[in-house]
């Protein structure tokens, strides 16, 4: 179950990474062009990039993985009635402009993603984490929708 959290955490974390933010006050309509209603749907795993470590004594864990879009593998589904299902454990899903959070049922867990690109077609998230024990977590994933 943590495998799949993970999975889901490095391709909503690759969805958020291609969202460019501006310095200047220009909106990104051509960054995050989606919608609420565009995230509805079946979206598959097509490249995830990232890292971690346990603590501050232990070494990156670095990562850059493409999937083939026809194997379908790390597919997570957004449904309308605000559920999530596929390569995902069970749970529910919140959108906002700049981010999606997952909420999984066994332990009321979440995930929060900060959407960096979001097109009809394409959606590229980033998650990032530590903890005082020197624990880093990173990971920018871009999904195909399809």
């Amino acid at each position: 179950m943590k495998t799949i959290r993970l999975i889901s955490a490095m391709i909503l974390a690759t969805v958020m990474l291609s969202f460019n933010a501006c310095s200047n006050d220009d909106d990104n309509t051509e960054e995050i062009a989606g919608t609420k209603t565009d995230l509805v749907g079946t979206w598959v795993l097509i490249h995830n990039i990232g890292y971690e470590r346990e603590d501050s004594n232990s070494k990156y864990y670095n990562w850059d993985e493409s999937y083939d879009f026809n194997k379908r593998e790390g597919v997570i589904i957004f449904k309308k009635d605000g559920t999530i299902a596929g390569d995902v454990d069970e749970g529910t899903w919140e959108y906002t402009k700049e981010k999606i959070i997952l909420t999984f049922d066994e332990d009321n867990s979440k995930i929060e993603f900060t959407i960096l690109k979001f097109t009809t077609s394409e959606l590229v998230v980033e998650t990032k984490r530590g903890s005082d024990n020197g624990s880093e977590y990173y990971s920018k994933t871009t999904y195909k929708k399809g």
